[in-house]
Protein backbone atom coordinates (compact mmCIF):
# COMPACT_ATOMS: atom_id res chain seq x y z
CA UNK A 1 0.00 0.00 0.00
CA UNK A 2 1.13 3.40 -0.22
CA UNK A 3 0.52 5.66 2.27
CA UNK A 4 -1.02 8.73 1.36
CA UNK A 5 0.99 10.06 4.28
CA UNK A 6 4.37 9.64 2.77
CA UNK A 7 3.63 11.62 -0.10
CA UNK A 8 4.69 15.16 -0.13
CA UNK A 9 4.12 17.78 -2.64
CA UNK A 10 7.90 19.44 -4.54
CA UNK A 11 7.94 22.89 -5.22
CA UNK A 12 11.68 23.87 -6.55
CA UNK A 13 11.97 27.88 -7.61
CA UNK A 14 14.63 27.68 -10.61
CA UNK A 15 16.66 30.32 -11.45
CA UNK A 16 18.09 31.28 -14.99
CA UNK A 17 20.89 29.63 -15.70
CA UNK A 18 21.13 26.75 -13.23
CA UNK A 19 20.80 22.90 -13.98
CA UNK A 20 21.26 21.59 -10.83
CA UNK A 21 19.73 21.36 -7.86
CA UNK A 22 19.55 20.20 -4.09
CA UNK A 23 16.80 17.80 -3.50
CA UNK A 24 15.24 17.70 0.40
CA UNK A 25 16.58 15.77 2.74
CA UNK A 26 13.77 13.62 3.09
CA UNK A 27 13.51 13.04 -0.64
CA UNK A 28 12.89 9.37 -1.64
CA UNK A 29 12.02 9.19 -5.25
CA UNK A 30 9.54 10.58 -7.11
CA UNK A 31 5.91 9.48 -7.73
CA UNK A 32 5.06 10.19 -11.05
CA UNK A 33 7.22 10.18 -14.15
CA UNK A 34 6.79 13.47 -15.09
CA UNK A 35 6.93 16.81 -13.32
CA UNK A 36 5.66 20.10 -14.46
CA UNK A 37 6.53 23.78 -14.90
CA UNK A 38 4.26 26.50 -13.67
CA UNK A 39 5.44 30.12 -14.81
CA UNK A 40 4.15 33.46 -13.40
CA UNK A 41 1.76 33.56 -16.14
CA UNK A 42 0.05 30.49 -15.32
CA UNK A 43 1.29 28.39 -17.98
CA UNK A 44 1.94 24.84 -17.59
CA UNK A 45 5.34 22.89 -19.67
CA UNK A 46 5.46 19.15 -18.59
CA UNK A 47 9.30 17.64 -17.95
CA UNK A 48 9.94 14.23 -18.38
CA UNK A 49 12.05 11.68 -15.89
CA UNK A 50 14.91 10.40 -17.55
CA UNK A 51 18.16 8.31 -15.94
CA UNK A 52 20.85 10.83 -14.99
CA UNK A 53 23.32 9.16 -17.45
CA UNK A 54 20.58 10.21 -20.23
CA UNK A 55 21.00 14.09 -18.92
CA UNK A 56 24.41 13.73 -19.13
CA UNK A 57 24.68 12.37 -22.44
CA UNK A 58 22.21 15.36 -23.56
CA UNK A 59 24.26 17.64 -21.86
CA UNK A 60 27.53 15.88 -23.94
CA UNK A 61 25.71 15.83 -27.16
CA UNK A 62 23.64 19.18 -27.64
CA UNK A 63 24.61 22.56 -28.84
CA UNK A 64 21.13 23.69 -26.70
CA UNK A 65 22.98 24.88 -23.87
CA UNK A 66 19.94 27.14 -22.30
CA UNK A 67 15.42 26.96 -23.08
CA UNK A 68 12.84 28.78 -21.83
CA UNK A 69 11.80 25.65 -20.47
CA UNK A 70 13.76 22.06 -19.42
CA UNK A 71 12.35 19.13 -21.10
CA UNK A 72 14.30 16.53 -18.96
CA UNK A 73 14.41 15.81 -15.24
CA UNK A 74 16.85 13.24 -13.46
CA UNK A 75 17.57 12.96 -9.97
CA UNK A 76 21.67 12.21 -9.07
CA UNK A 77 23.36 10.58 -6.70
CA UNK A 78 25.24 13.52 -4.57
CA UNK A 79 28.72 11.36 -3.90
CA UNK A 80 29.07 11.61 0.24
CA UNK A 81 30.80 11.57 3.25
CA UNK A 82 30.54 11.03 6.91
CA UNK A 83 29.69 14.04 8.07
CA UNK A 84 26.64 14.46 4.94
CA UNK A 85 24.45 11.63 4.73
CA UNK A 86 23.22 9.99 1.34
CA UNK A 87 21.66 13.37 -0.38
CA UNK A 88 20.37 13.86 -4.18
CA UNK A 89 20.35 16.12 -6.62
CA UNK A 90 17.72 17.05 -9.62
CA UNK A 91 19.59 17.55 -13.11
CA UNK A 92 17.52 19.65 -15.92
CA UNK A 93 18.22 19.62 -19.70
CA UNK A 94 18.27 22.00 -21.07
CA UNK A 95 19.44 24.84 -18.78
CA UNK A 96 16.18 27.03 -18.15
CA UNK A 97 16.64 30.65 -19.36
CA UNK A 98 13.92 31.79 -17.42
CA UNK A 99 12.33 31.71 -13.82
CA UNK A 100 9.74 28.95 -13.26
CA UNK A 101 8.03 27.08 -10.32
CA UNK A 102 8.80 22.91 -10.77
CA UNK A 103 6.28 20.57 -9.31
CA UNK A 104 5.50 17.55 -8.19
CA UNK A 105 4.66 14.66 -5.77
CA UNK A 106 7.62 12.64 -4.26
CA UNK A 107 8.14 9.54 -1.53
CA UNK A 108 8.96 11.39 1.76
CA UNK A 109 11.74 9.73 3.48
CA UNK A 110 10.66 10.08 7.54
CA UNK A 111 13.15 11.54 10.29
CA UNK A 112 13.49 8.55 13.26
CA UNK A 113 10.86 9.54 16.00
CA UNK A 114 12.94 11.37 18.44
CA UNK A 115 12.62 14.17 20.98
CA UNK A 116 12.10 16.82 18.40
CA UNK A 117 9.77 14.97 16.74
CA UNK A 118 7.96 12.57 19.10
CA UNK A 119 4.89 11.64 16.76
CA UNK A 120 4.66 9.18 14.25
CA UNK A 121 3.40 9.74 10.92
CA UNK A 122 -0.31 9.03 10.24
CA UNK A 123 -1.59 10.15 12.87
CA UNK A 124 -3.59 8.88 15.84
CA UNK A 125 -5.93 6.54 13.96
CA UNK A 126 -2.53 4.26 13.07
CA UNK A 127 -1.04 4.72 16.03
CA UNK A 128 -2.59 0.76 17.65
CA UNK A 129 -1.35 -0.74 14.21
CA UNK A 130 2.05 0.43 14.58
CA UNK A 131 2.63 -0.48 18.55
CA UNK A 132 1.26 -3.59 17.27
CA UNK A 133 3.79 -3.57 14.49
CA UNK A 134 6.23 -3.26 16.82
CA UNK A 135 4.69 -6.43 19.05
CA UNK A 136 4.65 -8.44 16.67
CA UNK A 137 7.99 -8.06 15.26
CA UNK A 138 9.29 -8.52 18.99
CA UNK A 139 7.39 -11.68 19.00
CA UNK A 140 9.18 -12.89 16.13
CA UNK A 141 12.50 -12.08 17.04
CA UNK A 142 12.38 -13.21 20.93
CA UNK A 143 10.28 -16.59 19.96
CA UNK A 144 11.20 -17.20 16.22
CA UNK A 145 7.82 -17.74 15.59
CA UNK A 146 4.25 -15.55 14.86
CA UNK A 147 1.45 -15.77 17.24
CA UNK A 148 -1.48 -13.43 18.65
CA UNK A 149 0.29 -10.29 18.25
CA UNK A 150 1.14 -11.15 14.37
CA UNK A 151 -2.73 -12.43 14.11
CA UNK A 152 -4.09 -8.67 15.87
CA UNK A 153 -1.43 -6.75 13.75
CA UNK A 154 -2.52 -8.49 10.36
CA UNK A 155 -6.30 -7.41 11.20
CA UNK A 156 -5.27 -3.53 12.19
CA UNK A 157 -3.16 -2.65 9.22
CA UNK A 158 -6.06 -4.03 6.96
CA UNK A 159 -8.05 -1.35 8.78
CA UNK A 160 -5.63 1.10 8.34
CA UNK A 161 -5.20 0.43 4.64
CA UNK A 162 -9.21 0.82 4.24
CA UNK A 163 -9.20 3.95 6.32
CA UNK A 164 -6.25 5.28 4.48
CA UNK A 165 -7.75 4.28 1.27
CA UNK A 166 -11.55 5.82 1.93
CA UNK A 167 -9.84 9.26 3.30
CA UNK A 168 -7.62 9.92 -0.24
CA UNK A 169 -9.93 8.06 -3.37
CA UNK A 170 -11.76 10.43 -4.90
CA UNK A 171 -15.42 9.96 -4.54
CA UNK A 172 -16.15 10.11 -8.61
Amino acid sequence: HAWSFLRKQFKLGLVSGQWEYDLPEDFGGFIDSELSFVQDDEAWEQVRLVDSLEIHRLRSLSNVETSEFASYAAVNNIPTDLDRGYRQSLMLWPTPSGTATLIGSYVYNPSAIADATPYHLGGQPHGETLIASCLAAAELLNNDETGNHQARYERLLAGSIAMDRQLTTPKF
